[in-house]
């Protein structure tokens, strides 16, 4: 979960099932519990959601109930190690998963500022370390593609005029 919300430690032991919207675009609410942030929501990769659901389900979780209570800080570390070395990289913290996150969303394309969003970032100042991580340019065609195709759909295009 760490590695695809860009969630800290704290947010995830703190995510109540009421956090999670598992509807057509699944999300996760995530507040920073050291930050006086705004809560935010953040996208669930689909191959998390059934994994999340069967969770909660398991464990008789509902409402206000705390997804993750029975989790303790030995079991991140344990998950931590084994994500460290399948990764091939013993040298990333567990703050580390968060950096992941936001520098696999810039590879993809995401703009700077649903990044500083989706990670709760009070400034884009904080964000602008992963300007530096552009997009696979083998992706660019694709993704012209699909605005193209967006744009195809939209209506009223309602032009921008230059003030005169």
């Amino acid at each position: 979960m760490l590695i695809h919300s860009g969630a800290d430690v704290g947010e995830i032991f703190s995510r109540r099932v009421i956090d999670f919207d598992f509807g057509q675009a699944p999300r996760i609410r995530l507040k920073r519990t050291k930050t006086n942030t705004p809560g935010r929501l953040v996208p669930i990769p689909a191959n998390l959601v059934s994994g999340v659901k069967a969770y909660i389900d398991a464990n008789g979780r509902s409402g206000l109930d705390l997804v993750f209570r029975d989790l303790t800080q030995q079991d991140m570390a344990t998950a931590h190690e084994k994500i460290r070395v399948r990764l091939a990289r013993v040298d990333l913290r567990l703050k580390d998963f968060r950096h992941v996150a936001a520098i696999s969303w810039r590879r993809t394309g995401l703009d700077l500022m649903k990044i500083r969003d989706w990670l709760g970032h009070s400034t884009l100042n904080q964000t602008m370390i992963y300007a530096a991580y552009a997009a696979d340019v083998s992706e660019d065609a694709e993704a012209a593609e699909r605005a193209a195709a967006r744009l195809m759909t939209v209506t009223p295009v309602i032009p921008i005029r230059a003030a005169g």
